[in-house]
């Protein structure tokens, strides 16, 4: 890390201690900040990123400190370092919390959303984003009478939803969150104990019903080690970086790349990438049981000034058994998932290796993000190869 990047870290973590310890003497400015910075019509992605991909995960804290940076460098390092310190595995490329987080988002604009309403944006997807699933869930049409175990006999002249959790950080055992669509449109209001409601809605940490964020359960106003945060994940297929990185271009295996493209919020889009390679491209070992396949995947999205913005890696073992020998070009090895970028242009750049066979194929193109207006679901499919981002890269295989 420089020593610019150091002093900008640095006075980051000196902003947010001093608006916890003298708040007064910053309220104006935050104040002052935040209605420039809405008002901004230059700036709508930092706008948006603050106000609907981190809103409900976000604390007071990191709310006052991002309406106090006074630029777009400093906005960028303050969003890197909000995923970084919520990442219950710095050292590897995946980010266990933020995949979790953007399949949220997606999940409750599927079901919870409206023409008048984003998912993310109704009560029900609050409790989602905060909680995640629960553990039980039970509907009541209107004019029901509510007698299920959930319901504590309740009657109700709306529908109704009750939601169990049979444990929430920080809340308790055994919690029932109802909700209610009184106006009967679909629009589920929660009602719950005023006393459990704002401590329900209170300004999160951003770890609840999140797997292994044990470290950011702790105060929010702590500062993680600046190596931690700063020092770059271990990368496994580093002879495939070098591939990428070297601009190499290597046609020995090829693979098929589809990439769609899905609205979460005014300020991100799910890049949904899949890398396709036919099993008869692939060289196999045979132990006299089973043919064997491996694959090794390492990826990168830059943006259109040559920054890193992603990186992603995977691999695969295929299993075949030894009469499918001859019928090998009717199946096909698969890598899913979904990466989440802002609106723009990009370049995707991809190495596939197989292991058995020493054959490595690369492939690298143009990727547009659509901008919220656009539209988002046009698949895109290019000869070569398919990819996804770090962590829940999922390979499969299918016939």
């Amino acid at each position: 890390m420089t020593v610019a990047e150091s002093k900008r870290f640095l006075s980051f973590g000196f902003t947010l201690l001093v608006c916890v310890v003298m708040p007064s003497a910053f309220s104006q400015q935050i104040s002052n900040n935040a209605k420039r910075f809405q008002m901004d019509g230059e700036k709508p992605y930092y706008s948006s990123w603050l106000n609907q991909d981190a809103r409900w995960i976000i604390s007071d804290n990191e709310r006052a400190s991002f309406l106090l940076l006074e630029n777009d460098e400093e906005r960028d390092h303050f969003i890197e370092l909000f995923w970084n310190r919520r990442n219950p595995t710095p050292d590897v490329l995946e980010n266990a919390f933020k995949d979790e987080h953007y399949r949220r988002l997606v999940y409750v604009n599927e079901h919870f959303g409206s023409a008048d309403i984003a998912g993310w944006n109704t009560d029900r997807g609050r409790i989602y984003i905060v909680y995640g699933p629960p553990d039980e869930v039970e509907s009541f049409p209107a004019g029901s009478v509510a007698n299920a175990p959930l319901a504590d006999n309740l009657n109700t002249a709306f529908p109704k939803e009750i939601w169990f959790y049979r444990s929430l950080h920080e809340i308790g055992q055994n919690v029932k969150i109802g909700f209610v669509d009184t106006c009967m449109c679909d629009d589920f209001r929660m009602t719950v104990d005023p006393l459990m409601k704002a401590e329900l809605l209170r300004a999160p940490r951003g770890d609840r019903g999140y797997p292994n964020t044990e470290a950011a359960a702790q105060d929010d106003t702590r500062i993680l080690d600046i190596n931690v945060l700063e020092s770059p994940p271990v990368i496994k297929f580093k002879n495939l970086e070098e591939v990428i990185l070297h601009k190499i271009i290597y046609n020995f295996l090829p693979f098929d790349v589809e990439t769609t493209f899905e609205k979460v919020t005014d300020a991100t889009s799910l890049a949904h990438i899949m890398i396709t390679v036919n099993d008869a491209n692939v060289k196999f070992s045979d132990d006299g049981r089973q043919l064997t396949g491996r694959l090794n995947m390492f990826g990168r999205i830059v943006d259109t000034g040559g920054q890193m913005v992603d990186e992603f890696e995977g691999d695969l073992e295929v299993n075949q058994p030894r009469e499918q020998l001859s019928n090998l070009s009717d199946h096909f090895a698969n890598l899913k998932n979904a990466v989440p970028l802002r609106p723009g242009f990009y370049r995707l750049e991809i190495a596939v290796k197989d292991i058995n066979g020493d054959k490595i194929g690369t492939w690298a193109r143009g990727l547009r993000v659509p901008g919220a207006t656009s539209h988002l679901h046009r698949p895109h499919r290019a000869r070569a190869a398919r990819i996804r981002q770090s962590s829940s890269a999922l390979w499969e295989h299918s016939h």
